[in-house]
């Protein structure tokens, strides 16, 4: 009788570590809702620091990462150009779609320029 308890209890450990799961999204941008290919994205896991994923958007602005475990995260976007987004989520039994994220462009202007001609 131990020996079938224990046996019960070992499967059921295993099967709760066996499951994975993934995240999925699409990153526009948020001026006019373009396609930002190459966006990067990073996740990281509350309970598996030293383990990050990273991926990449693809030429319609997806991503995805499988084999996900269950836990909270952090995921952060990035794009040249554009400020970059933090997102939290968890995932506790089922695959996560993030949907659609807008990224906002980095506006950045001069005061004042000086053209100087040295003749």
């Amino acid at each position: 009788m131990k020996y079938i308890l224990a046996i019960l209890l070992i499967l059921a450990t295993i099967s709760l570590h066996s499951q994975e799961y993934s995240i999925s999204g699409r990153i526009i941008a948020g001026d006019d809702a373009s396609f930002l290919p190459g966006a990067t994205i990073a996740l990281l896991g509350k309970s598996d620091t030293l383990n990050p994923h990273y991926t990449t958007t693809d030429n319609r602005g997806r991503f995805s990462i499988h084999r996900l475990r269950p836990d909270l995260y952090q995921l952060g976007i990035s794009y040249i150009g554009y400020h970059p987004q933090l997102r939290l989520f968890s995932i506790d039994s089922g695959n996560v779609n993030l949907g659609i994220i807008e990224l906002e462009r980095k506006v950045e202007s001069l005061d004042d320029v000086e053209v100087v001609d040295n003749i």
